[in-house]
């Protein structure tokens, strides 16, 4: 239901930034812009294990350096017991709880929520001297993956007995983000596209997984990005 609640209202909000910006945006230098985006989980990374939304706020330095802070919700993840006195498991997805627990998912309080953050620097290559609306983008900077357990600790003291994270308000990961994509520009102040998205814990770690698999790496850890955004 939250999951479907947050989709509405980024349609909705898009909606509105798209009248806006067609309205206000006519003859003036466009700089800032908001992109609304969708992603695809990953094949094997721990990063993105669902389809994820997400918005970017974004800002035009020059005609082809952009910033931007990416923000994307990763996913809820459940924690149960086994027993009435542990041991507790987790995390897991609702589909992997069992099934005891079927009616109870609107009132279930042992959870974490998943969130990404990314502040970005992006070198944008435009194509339009080909005669296309096109632009390919290539985008890296810090990733933070942050994760946000639930106040249910606070009254099952096993729970954080079990796991640190429930201990804390909550726990960071830092890594590295890299974006390659393709951007079409429709009008002056829209844009659509697509893009991959790599999260890795290190440089040296995304080299020895490149070693090890080579062009296969794009189909186990690559994220796909459909986005939308506006200038205004």
């Amino acid at each position: 239901m939250k999951r479907r609640m947050l989709a509405t209202l980024l349609i909705f909000v898009f909606s509105a930034a798209v009248s806006t910006a067609a309205a206000f945006a006519q003859g003036r230098d466009v700089r800032f812009g908001v992109d609304f985006f969708v992603g695809t989980p990953s094949a094997s990374s721990d990063i993105f294990r669902a389809v994820f939304p997400g918005v970017s706020l974004r800002y035009r330095h020059s005609g082809r350096i952009e910033f931007s802070l990416d923000y994307a919700f990763m996913d809820f993840e459940y924690y149960y017991p086994e027993s009435p006195s542990g041991p507790w498991m987790g995390p897991v997805d609702w589909s992997s709880m069992p099934s005891r627990f079927d009616k109870l998912r609107g009132d279930w309080i042992f959870y974490q929520t998943k969130h990404f953050i990314a502040p970005q620097v992006w070198y944008i290559a435009s194509l339009e001297r080909y005669g296309q609306p096109l632009a390919i983008r290539l985008g890296a900077g810090p990733a933070f993956s942050l994760v946000i357990p639930s106040e249910s600790a606070k009254f099952y003291p096993g729970l954080a007995d079990a796991y640190e994270q429930f201990k804390k308000d909550f726990d960071i990961h830092p890594g590295w983000s890299f974006r390659l994509g393709l951007e079409y520009k429709p009008w002056r102040a829209v844009r659509l596209g697509a893009e991959y998205l790599f999260v890795i814990d290190s440089v040296t770690s995304f080299a020895s997984d490149i070693g090890v698999w080579g062009t296969e790496y794009l189909d186990r850890s690559g994220n796909v990005l459909i986005f939308a955004g506006v200038r205004i």
